[in-house]
């Protein structure tokens, strides 16, 4: 199994700190518009949570036309002077999420900080 990110929606109180850390590490703004990790409200207390699993298929390096989208190792990087801004990738995975002002996707890079950052301890990376 690759390795990715993972939150136990049995912990996760739907504060969004992850969305905040995880846009401010990599982008220097707070705002979930700019994270790679989003934390849905389906129901009162139920929620779901959508990051970049670094599947094996791997449907978005195949769906990128510029090559823009690679696999290294066991997880899915991104090129950022390859991307044309087509979308392709985001339209073949819900995982990952667009960058209107860049015109780029956003994937989760497993650096961690969610992780570190959880008030509830309910998010894990697994190697």
């Amino acid at each position: 199994m690759p390795p990715h990110i993972e939150v136990d929606l049995k912990l996760c109180t739907g504060c969004r700190t992850c969305e905040q850390i995880c846009a401010f590490a990599h982008e220097g703004v707070f705002g979930p518009a700019r994270a790679r990790i989003h934390v849905l409200r389906r129901e009162v207390l139920t929620f779901e949570a959508r990051v970049c699993r670094h599947c094996e298929e791997m449907p978005c390096v195949h769906a990128c036309p510029a090559g823009a989208l690679k696999r290294n190792r066991r997880k899915t990087v991104f090129v950022a002077e390859l991307c044309t801004g087509c979308g392709a990738c985001v339209q073949v995975c819900d995982l990952l999420f667009w960058d209107e002002e860049r015109q780029q996707p956003l994937i989760c890079d497993l650096c961690a900080r969610c992780v570190r950052r959880c008030p509830e301890k309910a998010i894990k990376i697994h190697k």
